[in-house]
């Protein structure tokens, strides 16, 4: 499947591109300035639960144009920047709605040994990526049946995706403590780590949970058709 991955990156290399630029780049800034302004605010307790929220929805709202260039491989097609771009807009309401809901639902629960937060944790991870259906009952419907189906396998991508992302962005800070007044270096790195990484976790996710589980994934040669 990683082989499937890579050759489906290189097919549609420019388009990744023009995406990433398009929408990657300024959702990452923009969360990335907000969380750099919610810890200048001493009054503000919850910091850290509304910088996590801010995290989640820049990893969500960012997953469906990548969805719709894997689901249209499969049947030998590209998408056009404007089919990116319009599949991008259209999913934006019920994408960043669910998130809220169901992240503030998170944080009531996390008390009940925390099992409630990662359940809707595994559901938010999945649910992106049924973004394409008519109607937002058969998105739940279908990212539930995912979740029930392949519980322990998305607990693992689940653990690779957070680890990831908290690596990373931890990796960063700790580089960056000791400079001063340098937040366009802050802002430069984690926009450009969000670049190179997003689009291939994206487009393994959505093999993962569209293309591998419906058994839909054939390799092609890098071109070929």
């Amino acid at each position: 499947m990683i082989k499937a991955v890579f050759q489906i990156y290189s097919r549609h290399l420019y388009i990744i591109m023009f995406l990433s630029i398009m929408i990657i780049i300024p959702i990452t800034a923009l969360n990335f300035m907000s969380i750099l302004y919610l810890y200048e605010i001493d009054e503000l307790k919850s910091q850290t639960y509304i910088a996590g929220f801010l995290l989640l929805v820049n990893f969500i709202l960012c997953a469906p144009p990548f969805l719709k260039i894997v689901l249209k491989d499969l049947q030998d097609e590209s998408i056009s920047w404007k089919e990116g771009l319009l599949f991008f807009i259209k999913q934006l309401g019920p994408l960043f709605i669910t998130t809220v809901i169901l992240y503030l639902i998170a944080l009531y629960t996390m008390w009940l040994f925390f099992i409630p937060t990662v359940l809707i944790h595994m559901f938010l991870l999945v649910f992106p990526y049924y973004t394409d259906l008519e109607s937002f009952k058969d998105m739940m419907k279908n990212a539930a049946s995912t979740l029930l189906d392949e519980n322990i396998g998305i607990i693992v991508d689940l653990i690779i995706v957070f680890s990831s992302t908290f690596l990373v962005w931890g990796s960063m800070m700790y580089f960056m403590q000791n400079y001063e007044n340098n937040l366009y270096g802050y802002l430069l790195i984690r926009v450009t780590l969000n670049v190179i990484t997003l689009p291939f976790i994206y487009i393994y996710l959505a093999v993962r949970y569209r293309a591998e589980k419906n058994g839909e994934l054939t390799v092609r040669a890098v071109g070929g058709s």
